[in-house]
């Protein structure tokens, strides 16, 4: 029987690996499943030596930070897998660019310090535009957060009346009346028990503003966006 040396064993034991990539236009609209597909074949693609699991269905484990709702976008979305040897990062990345879509970039490889379980907050730019917005509406939306904002918050055990105000740690609004364009920007609850999906606040704005509903919206008239722009830890830091 061959005895496997201490340096063999280190070579053999896989080492995380932590990717951050942006997720833009209209990729905001395929489902985590079918984000989790595209990856693995453009990591397998990459030639990334990758940790497969075991059993009749063996597979990369990949897992992602803070996974986005469908029709959010994000430029700070963070992928880790687990790997076996040394790695080129910057040519990691090149490769993985070169298999991708611009609505699909890869920024930055490393080796991770931190758990996931780190990220307390998430900070958002949420864009409403329509014509329906006036002069006011900015320090409506504010105003509105002062108080109260009850909605029917999804849960495991069903819908719930929920007070979405503590998950919102801070919030701004500006009107541009030329663009007939509202932006705010806000820092939302992002821990597991906690978690506050950024559609709430477009259905506050709504309330506030008179924008239009999810129905109403059209294709090159009234419109909102959001986007996921950093993740951050419990004293408000940012996350990496």
């Amino acid at each position: 029987m061959n005895e496997i040396s201490l340096n063999e064993k280190k070579v053999k034991t896989p080492s995380p690996l932590r990717i951050r990539f942006l997720k833009t236009g209209s990729l905001q609209f395929i489902s985590h499943l079918d984000l989790m597909k595209t990856m693995t074949r453009l990591l397998i693609r990459s030639g990334l030596k990758m940790w497969y699991s075991e059993g009749f269905n063996p597979h990369p484990k990949l897992v992602f930070a803070l996974p986005l709702s469908v029709g959010v976008e994000s430029v700070c979305e963070l992928l880790d897998v687990r790997v076996y040897g040394d790695i080129d990062y910057e040519n990691l990345i090149r490769r993985l660019n070169e298999s991708s879509t611009p609505e699909l970039k890869f920024i930055e490889a490393y080796v991770p310090k931190r758990k996931f379980k780190e990220i307390a907050y998430a900070r958002y730019k949420i864009t409403v535009y329509s014509q329906n917005l006036t002069e006011g509406c900015a320090d409506a939306v504010t105003k509105l957060f002062r108080s109260p904002i009850i909605v029917s918050k999804r849960k495991k055990s069903g819908d719930h009346d929920t007070d979405i105000v503590p998950f919102v740690r801070s919030l701004s609004a500006k009107f541009d009346a030329g663009a007939h364009e509202l932006c705010v920007n806000t820092v939302l609850s992002a821990s597991p028990d906690n978690y506050l999906n950024p559609e709430y606040i477009v259905e506050a704005i709504r309330r506030a503003t008179g924008a239009p509903s999810d129905e109403d919206f059209t294709p090159g008239g009234d419109s909102y966006r959001i986007l996921r722009t950093e993740m951050l830890d419990s004293k408000g830091q940012m996350f990496k």
